[in-house]
């Protein structure tokens, strides 16, 4: 979905810009970066996320801090992360503060990202994960722990217990073409108040509909890319969006998406 969003946010800038999407395989990376040094800025998803670092000219603090990089500027060939952004704006766009409790559901790049922004904010952070993924959660909390001297509970994701605040999907279930998958028991649902799944295809998945019909706030994964796409322009070119032309492009996004994905 990315050039699709790119060209809608560089639509409101009436400048001609080339946004395209690259297939680099893991071991062609490095064969790629003198033609990456070419481009006027690029964004960069897994499997690469950690990989360009090495090849860095500079790494922001946030990025280096997170162990992650998803847009590189090419006036210096510097490394930066926007994903935080994208899901802090996400819930401030709804008043949802991130200094109360939250459950990550998942370990993995999204999962980490969302977890250093809440603890960055004086949230509290659970990671909930499958028993035999225990221990990388584990290593996830202790890393957060080295960055911000606090104390982040590991919990199997079966066995969840407490009141949260907030609970973030970070996980792939629920994706597309898995569309009836739930992460959780319902009954976890009972005791959060917000609900956030970084799953945007399908737009609104089955969590986000169990959680809309017990009453809970709940938030799509494509205000969180949206938001991270528009951050990535103010790195490059010091450009804002307004919260009008953010909802346009989730907007024109999901009915690309649903054109795609029918």
């Amino acid at each position: 979905m990315s050039p699709c969003i790119h060209r809608l946010l560089f639509s409101f800038r009436n400048e001609n810009v080339s946004y395209e999407a690259y297939d680099i395989a893991p071991e062609a990376l490095e064969n790629h970066i003198p033609f990456l040094k070419t481009l006027d800025g690029f964004n960069i998803t897994i499997p690469h996320k950690q990989a360009i670092i090495p090849f860095l000219n500079i790494l922001d603090e946030e990025a280096g801090r997170q162990g992650s990089v998803n847009t590189v500027r090419g006036q210096d060939f510097s490394g930066h992360t926007t994903d935080a952004l994208g899901f802090s704006g996400s819930l401030a766009a709804l008043s949802i503060p991130l200094s109360g409790s939250m459950l990550c559901l998942g370990y993995g790049g999204v999962a980490r990202t969302v977890c250093h922004e809440a603890l960055k904010q004086g949230g509290q952070v659970t990671i909930a994960a499958r028993t035999q993924s225990l221990s990388s959660a584990r290593a996830l909390a202790e890393e957060l722990f080295m960055c911000y001297n606090t104390k982040v509970n590991v919990t199997d994701i079966t066995n969840i217990t407490g009141r949260f605040d907030i609970l973030f999907n970070g996980t792939p279930v629920g994706m597309y073409p898995h569309p009836d998958a739930l992460p959780v028991e319902e009954t976890v649902l009972d005791c959060v108040s917000v609900v956030f799944d970084s799953v945007y295809n399908p737009g609104e998945t089955r969590l986000l509909q169990t959680a809309k019909t017990m009453g809970k706030t709940a938030v799509g994964g494509m205000s969180m890319l949206v938001r991270q796409a528009a951050a990535a322009h103010f790195v490059w070119d010091k450009v804002t969006y307004s919260e009008e032309q953010i909802q346009y492009v989730c907007q024109q996004a999901q009915e690309e998406m649903g054109r795609m994905f029918p």
